[in-house]
Parts: C-alpha cells; sequence; structure tokens
C-alpha cells in the first residue's frame, strides 16, 4: 500500500488576557491547519502554491478560530474561578 503525506500548513495565534474575576494572566490558544495537495484548488480549479495555502489558513484562523476564542473567553475567562469575583471574608 503507498502512503502519500502532504505537507501541512499549521498557523495559531494567542490569546493574552487578564480574568476579569481573580486578575490572573491567561493564555487561550487557537489554531487553523490546512494541507498543500493536488485537491486543495482555488476556484477556478487551479491548484494552491504553498504561498496561498499559508494565507487560506491564516485567513481561516482570522475568520472562525479567533472569534469563537474571544466567545469562550468572555463566557468563562479563567478556569480557575470561571470568572466569579471572589469575596473577602467577614
Amino acid at each position: 500500500m503507498v502512503v502519500i503525506r502532504f505537507d501541512r500548513i499549521k498557523r495559531k495565534t494567542v490569546l493574552d488576557f487578564k480574568c476579569g474575576g481573580c486578575g490572573r494572566r491567561t493564555k487561550r490558544t487557537a489554531s487553523a491547519e490546512c494541507t498543500v495537495n493536488p485537491f486543495n484548488k482555488k476556484a477556478d480549479g487551479c491548484i494552491r502554491t504553498r504561498e496561498e495555502v499559508v494565507q487560506q489558513a491564516v485567513q481561516a484562523l482570522e475568520e472562525k478560530e479567533v472569534p469563537k476564542l474571544i466567545a469562550e473567553v468572555e463566557k468563562t475567562p479563567c478556569p480557575k474561578c470561571s470568572g466569579q469575583v471572589r469575596h473577602a471574608a467577614k
């Protein structure tokens, strides 16, 4: 059996923020991945070059993954406190 491996192009972004509940620095990561292969074609049917595939991965990251990441951060900012403000003991 013949196995053909195509080059993977992976791009990631890191969102670094301060939790509103506890004040901790927190990071969330999003990534997008595309492959350079003969089936990855443009609208006109031409095969995408490596540079075009990199651009496609960056565009997918900006359009799909980053908005999901921001929405997730707004829902649950910090895994430790889940965004709940701590009250001092009386």
